[in-house]
């Protein structure tokens, strides 16, 4: 015989104590939201959970935590050799494919934004080694050697956006510069600075990200170690004449990128497949450009190091009637006043 206390609806079907509780407790929050919460408030809470449901989505950890050496396919292990050569092999093909389409996009589409000179032949002779040695670096200090590599939408598809976002904005009269001592003190305007300034915070809100993230997987100190590794290889031996002379190629700047947020998270993955559509741009339609041109070209001559300087100009072709941007280098006594 059951002794549980019972409770009678008004159907008088009998239920249990528990069930008669809890139906009494729902009633009882329907009722008091019903009297305090007006719809605007719900509405405005459920947005919030919304908001919180997709923060942790694109914040949560990607499902392989991604280590120096990977824990499933050692480096050292004959299989993690073969498998992480495969992955360097489809990393560097599916790379060279980008910075051709980016190319191609950029000559075709646009007809702006590249070199017509630069072709395969110089790509081959002159940048192809620099290429490789940057496709390793990133391979390896960006951890795309991971078990899953980036073989997903997350890091693709923002590489495809990075390959043609640079030719794409470069129809803005006010973003067809560089980031050049002379170009910023004659070229840029008030909307450049805008644009500049945006894309810094851009920059500054994944630097954030990636620190809290590392500070939450306790390796901040080996973070913060690969950004000033990265930093003290690319940038500073190219700023220690001064950044007067420093040409900052957006090849740079994705390399840093690619290299910077590597962290396992969505959010990670997206602005490492962005930055690295970047670097694929600007070695598809430029070349891996000289950080110090002026330099470069003075140590061939055997001239003074220090009076030149670099800019872009406005050329159209008179037979195919393109207009593109090129790089010239012209005496520091002409700077600001070169037409």
């Amino acid at each position: 015989m059951d002794t549980s206390l019972t409770c009678v609806s008004l159907q008088f079907v009998p239920i249990s104590y528990q069930e008669c509780q809890e139906s009494r407790e729902v009633e009882q929050r329907s009722t008091w939201a019903n009297l305090v919460s007006h719809p605007a408030r719900l509405h405005s809470r459920q947005g919030g959970e919304r908001l919180r449901r997709a923060w942790n989505f694109l914040s949560e950890p990607h499902p392989v935590i991604c280590t120096l050496v990977p824990d499933n396919h050692p480096l050292l292990d004959a299989r993690g050799i073969r498998d992480v050569a495969v992955r360097l092999l489809k990393f560097g093909v599916v790379s060279l494919t980008g910075a051709l389409l980016a190319r191609l996009f950029a000559e075709y589409v646009f007809d702006t934004e590249y070199d017509p000179n630069y072709d395969g032949n110089e790509f081959w002779e002159l940048y192809f080694s620099s290429v490789v040695m940057d496709m390793c670096f990133a391979f390896f200090l960006g951890r795309i050697y991971c078990s899953q590599g980036r073989d997903n939408i997350w890091f693709f598809f923002p590489m495809l956006f990075g390959c043609v976002l640079p030719t794409a904005v470069a129809v803005i009269d006010d973003l067809q510069v560089s980031i050049t001592e002379q170009s910023i003190e004659c070229d840029w305007t008030g909307w450049t600075w805008t644009l500049a300034i945006l894309g810094v915070l851009t920059a500054l809100i994944f630097v954030g990200l990636h620190v809290v993230w590392a500070l939450a997987d306790k390796v901040f100190i080996v973070y913060l170690l690969e950004a000033c590794a990265v930093f003290a290889t690319f940038v500073a031996p190219a700023a220690t004449p001064g950044f007067d002379q420093l040409h900052f190629h957006h090849w740079l700047k994705g390399l840093i990128g690619v290299c910077c947020f590597h962290l396992d998270r969505r959010m990670g993955l997206v602005a490492q497949g962005f930055t690295w559509g970047i670097y694929l741009n600007g070695i598809g339609c430029w070349g891996r450009g000289a950080l110090l041109p002026c330099k470069l070209l003075n140590v061939m001559l055997r001239t003074d190091a220090d009076d030149c300087y670099t800019y872009q100009e406005v050329v159209v072709d008179v037979v195919t009637n393109v207009t593109y941007t090129v790089t010239r280098v012209a005496p520091v006594e002409a700077k600001c006043d070169r037409r």
